[in-house]
């Protein structure tokens, strides 16, 4: 635990913003396939981080969303969406999450040719205002 003032109020901050309490979405597990593509490899490969990249994604990427994320989605205005195209664009609509893994983009142009319904795709959603 913190003992500063700073590092306990960090740490009130955090655990403040978890949100409702859920059970933790599992993480990807050893023995399941990495959840990098070959073109990430590649691009780790050659900045040299390719085990630590491995390591760190295994904890933190998921195969569904916490409540929190969920959230978080629909709260945005906008998202740049990314499909195994490669194409990438910005999304302006609505943003549902109905359930931990589904994620639904409507009210907006079909931000890619090549995206269709049950489509794997990459998004990063920015909410400007709050600054994360």
């Amino acid at each position: 635990p913190p003992t500063t003032k700073e590092g306990t109020f960090l740490a009130e901050l955090f655990n403040k913003n978890k949100g409702p309490k859920e059970e933790r979405p599992m993480a990807c597990p050893p023995s399941s396939p990495s959840p990098f593509h070959a073109g990430e490899w590649e691009l780790q490969e050659k900045a040299g981080v390719r085990e630590a990249t491995e390591t760190l994604g295994r904890k933190v990427i998921r195969s569904s969303m916490p409540l929190q994320h969920r959230a978080f989605y629909e709260s945005l205005s906008f998202a740049i969406v990314a499909t195994p195209g490669p194409t990438c664009s910005f999304f302006r609509g609505t943003l549902r999450c109905p359930d931990a893994v589904t994620l639904e983009l409507a009210g907006g142009a079909v931000p890619t040719p090549d995206l269709a319904e049950g489509s794997r795709i990459g998004l990063l959603g920015v909410d400007l205002v709050a600054r994360r």
